[in-house]
C-alpha cells in the first residue's frame, strides 16, 4: 500500500513538473454528459456472506472552462446495489464540485464531495465527506489522472477521524472516440474512537467507452474488483460489471472532452454502505 501511495504522489509531481513545459490555456467552453448503467454486483466475505444482484449507476457531469484556463465541474451521482438472497439494497446519492486550472498539457485543481447513504431506499443517517487535490497530465494519446485527499464518515454517534484517499487512473485513446482506462483507488476509514475498528479498501478497475462518430451517444463498460479489510479480522471481496449508455453534450469527441471538458470524477465508491460491489 505504501508503494501505491508513492505512485499516486508521483502523479502529482508529474503534474507540477509539466507546468514549466506546457503550452498556453486550453480552449474554453461548456461540456458535460449524462450516463446510465446496469449490471451485476456481488459481495463475499470471510464470515460466510455471499450475495449479489442488480447494480444500477447514474451520473451527470457539467463543466465550464474559461479561455483563461480556469474552470469548474459539478458531478451528481446515484448508485444502488441489490442483494437478492438477503432481500436488501444499499446505495447512495452524491455531489462533487471541482475547481481547476487547465492548460493544453496539464490540469491542477481541488475537489469537495458529499455522499449520503441509503438502505432499502431510506436514509440511514450516514454521510461521507471528501476533500483533496487532483491533477491530470496529457501525453499524446494518454492521460494520467491522480487524486489525493482525505475522507471522513459521519454517523449518529459521531464523526470518524479524517484519513487518506488516493486514486491513480491511466486513460488511453485508441482513436478520438475510443477510450480504454485502468485505475486503482485506496480509501481508509479510522473509526477507532466510534466503533473500535479501522477499515481500508483497495479498488481496481478497467473500462472502455466508444462514441459513435457524428453522434452524442456513447456505449461503455466497466469492471471493478474491490478488496476490503478491517483490523478486526473481517475481510470481503466485491465485484461489479456494468454496461451503459452516455449522452455527451459540448465537445465533439471523447478525446476533446478529456482534454477540454468534463474529465474529472467523484471519489471511488466505498463498500461499507453500498459501494463497489
Amino acid at each position: 500500500m505504501k508503494q501505491f501511495k508513492r505512485i499516486t504522489l508521483s502523479a502529482f509531481i508529474l503534474t507540477a513538473a509539466s507546468m514549466a513545459h506546457a503550452a498556453g490555456p486550453t480552449n474554453g467552453g461548456f461540456d458535460g454528459f449524462a450516463s446510465a448503467s446496469v449490471g451485476h454486483g456481488s459481495n463475499e466475505d470471510n464470515f460466510g456472506f455471499d450475495d449479489g444482484g442488480l447494480a444500477t449507476d447514474a451520473q451527470l457531469a457539467l463543466s465550464y472552462t474559461d479561455r483563461s484556463g480556469f474552470g469548474g465541474q459539478l458531478d451528481l451521482g446515484y448508485f444502488k446495489q441489490d442483494y437478492d438472497d438477503s432481500n436488501v439494497d444499499m446505495g447512495f446519492r452524491e455531489a462533487a464540485a471541482h475547481l481547476y486550472y487547465r492548460s493544453q498539457g496539464w490540469l491542477a485543481g481541488a475537489f469537495a464531495q458529499q455522499r449520503k447513504y441509503y438502505v432499502n431506499g431510506d436514509s440511514n443517517n450516514v454521510k461521507a465527506y471528501f476533500l483533496g487535490l487532483e491533477g491530470q497530465v496529457y501525453l499524446d494519446n494518454m492521460t494520467l489522472y491522480g487524486q489525493l485527499g482525505q475522507g471522513k464518515w459521519k454517523y449518529n454517534t459521531g464523526t470518524t477521524d479524517p484519513d487518506v484517499m488516493a486514486t491513480l487512473e491511466l486513460r488511453y485513446f485508441m482513436s478520438e472516440n475510443l477510450r480504454l482506462d485502468a485505475s486503482i483507488n485506496y480509501l481508509k476509514e479510522d473509526a477507532g474512537d466510534l466503533f473500535n475498528y479501522e477499515w481500508d479498501q483497495t479498488t481496481y478497475g478497467v473500462g472502455a467507452e466508444y462514441r459513435f462518430s457524428g453522434s452524442p451517444l456513447s456505449v461503455l463498460a466497466r469492471y471493478e474488483y474491490a478488496d476490503e479489510d478491517q483490523n478486526t479480522g473481517y475481510s470481503a471481496d466485491n465485484q461489479r460489471l456494468l454496461i451503459g449508455v452516455k449522452f455527451n453534450f459540448g465537445k465533439d469527441s471523447l478525446r476533446k472532452s478529456d482534454r477540454e471538458g468534463a474529465s474529472l470524477k467523484p471519489v471511488a465508491k466505498d463498500l461499507i454502505w453500498g459501494g463497489v460491489t
